[in-house]
């Protein structure tokens, strides 16, 4: 097939050969300090939970999307939320299987002078401990990574007139 994602029910019987199928593909904890972290809201019906999500990890796609840890998952949403398996090409050309919520999630981006959202996501739950935010995700949050390395971003229409640096 040549479509991006291929979703497919996911039975319960399946939870656990799942978990088995979820690689790692987040980045190693000692190499997280430089890059864009910036602080989000991630908001499900009501609740609201609030992490550090990392802007500049390489993670694409056409539609604003997450990748968030099981335990975020769980401080959210509590107990076995409903998940669809989807098929997923990493950027060296692997392919993955990933559990990816059925329900869009809203995302705010937050700083200490505005509050930028919500943004209508889909996100994938995986067994890293990283929050990352795809290039479409930061696009509708108008974020601008500025020196990805240094962490130093801006919001669209400050480009040019102030510089922010990731929390």
């Amino acid at each position: 097939m040549s479509s991006e994602e291929i979703p497919t029910i996911l039975l319960p019987e399946l939870i656990e050969d799942v978990k088995e199928l979820m690689p790692i593909i987040l980045p190693p904890e000692e190499g997280l300090e430089h890059g864009s972290k910036l602080r989000i809201k991630v908001c499900y019906g009501e609740k609201c939970v609030e992490g550090l999500g990392i802007a500049n990890s390489g993670f694409a796609g056409k539609e604003p999307e997450i990748a968030l840890p099981q335990e975020f998952v769980r401080e959210l949403m509590g107990g076995e939320p409903s998940v669809i398996l989807v098929e997923r090409v990493l950027a060296d050309g692997s392919r993955v299987l990933l559990p990816k919520l059925s329900n869009p999630i809203n995302i705010y981006l937050v700083t200490e002078d505005k509050v930028e959202g919500p943004v209508k996501s889909y996100a994938y739950i995986t067994r890293g401990r990283f929050i990352l935010l795809n290039d479409a995700l930061l696009s509708k949050l108008r974020v601008v990574i500025i020196d990805p390395f240094e962490g130093v971003w801006c919001f669209r229409d400050e480009l040019g007139k102030r510089e922010r640096r990731g929390a």
